[in-house]
């Protein structure tokens, strides 16, 4: 019953730590060369947590499948340091928005027509421990 229990409260603490991809949205398009915001977006939470870093990368899937994270990124746009911050109060939209922080990429000039696949990976280090938290999420995006 313990266990259950243990299991249940790290499970609550660490799905509270995930990242949300606000943009860009699933399927925008995107030219080879040009610049795009990455927002990333991270809700408030009660546990303790520490930011470590995000890698932003990119992957062509014009021609065959994407290759899972967990394999291989892609092409890396970013790796550093992720620092959330709460919305700016006279954004007209800060009511509905969560800590989080812009990255501006550009997508590769040598990216091919066809689908992409931008992922995100997310350390932290969650709890009095702490333990460490990994986690990826993509948006898909089309290079026109």
């Amino acid at each position: 019953m313990k266990s259950f229990v243990f299991a249940s409260i790290f499970f609550g603490i660490a799905f509270g730590q995930n990242i949300m991809i606000a943009a860009p949205l699933q399927g925008t398009r995107v030219s080879p060369g040009s610049n795009i915001v990455v927002d990333i977006q991270r809700p408030n939470s009660l546990s303790s947590s520490e930011e470590v870093a995000v890698v932003i990368a990119i992957q062509s899937c014009a021609t065959s499948p994407c290759i899972p994270p967990t394999k291989s990124l892609g092409m890396i746009l970013y790796n550093g340091h992720f620092n959330p911050q709460e919305p700016q109060l006279s954004s007209p939209n800060a009511g509905f928005q969560q800590p989080g922080q812009n990255f501006t990429i550009q997508i590769p000039p040598s990216l091919r027509n066809g689908s992409a696949l931008i992922t995100i990976t997310h350390l932290a280090l969650i709890g009095a421990g702490p333990i460490p938290w990994l986690e990826y999420q993509n948006v898909s995006l089309v290079v026109v």
